[in-house]
């Protein structure tokens, strides 16, 4: 049972194998975590997409790529304020150095004299809670993808000794091809 050879894909060996390298690939980058690799000056601010406790979240579009991205704005004094430095660098770290299809990726980290910018995966559908509030409810088969995907994400997220605490509708967000990504919320602790 235990070789490739007779090994299926969704073998709890083949699971435990995964979760074992997406750790190791999340160590290597948390312990060497990037900085600075882009400016404000390589994107075009499109329009505002939400607003939280310590900042703002823009549509941008990278200049030269054409990419379009959600670049979360905080300001460095609410944050200090709030006493939400550690938690800040915290989440920009654990962002960088996550990788799976159901959690939104950053794409690239920067900051100036006042704010500190994280652009982060632009998912185009929207959030779930938008999606409920138009139709009522789910279906039961809607309702099962969805939480399939979320018990993965939870589950790769616990992998790597990461706790999600702020699981609601409005931190869903539905990607071009009905897909979930669990996003960053707007300010307080995450993780």
């Amino acid at each position: 049972m235990g070789n490739a050879a007779t090994a299926r894909k969704g073998d709890p060996e083949n699971v435990k194998a995964f979760l074992a390298q997406a750790k190791e690939d999340f160590i290597k980058k948390w312990e060497d975590p990037i900085s600075n690799n882009a400016g404000l000056d390589d994107f075009d601010r499109i329009k505002t997409l939400g607003t939280g406790s310590f900042g703002r979240v823009m549509l941008v579009q990278h200049k030269s790529t054409k990419g379009f991205y959600a670049m979360k704005i905080l300001d460095k004094q609410k944050v200090v304020k709030l006493k939400q430095v550690e938690h800040t660098l915290n989440e920009k770290r654990i962002l960088q150095a996550i990788n799976f299809p159901f959690l939104v990726r950053l794409e690239y980290s920067f900051k100036d004299n006042s704010n500190l910018y994280m652009v982060l995966e632009f998912v185009t559908g929207g959030e779930m809670f938008s999606h409920l509030r138009r139709i009522g409810r789910f279906s039961e088969p809607h309702s099962r993808f969805y939480a399939a995907q979320i018990v993965l994400a939870f589950e790769y997220l616990h992998s790597l000794d990461l706790i999600y605490r702020d699981l609601k509708p409005e931190n869903l967000l539905i990607d071009s091809q009905g897909y979930l990504k669990v996003s960053s919320p707007q300010g307080g602790p995450l993780w």
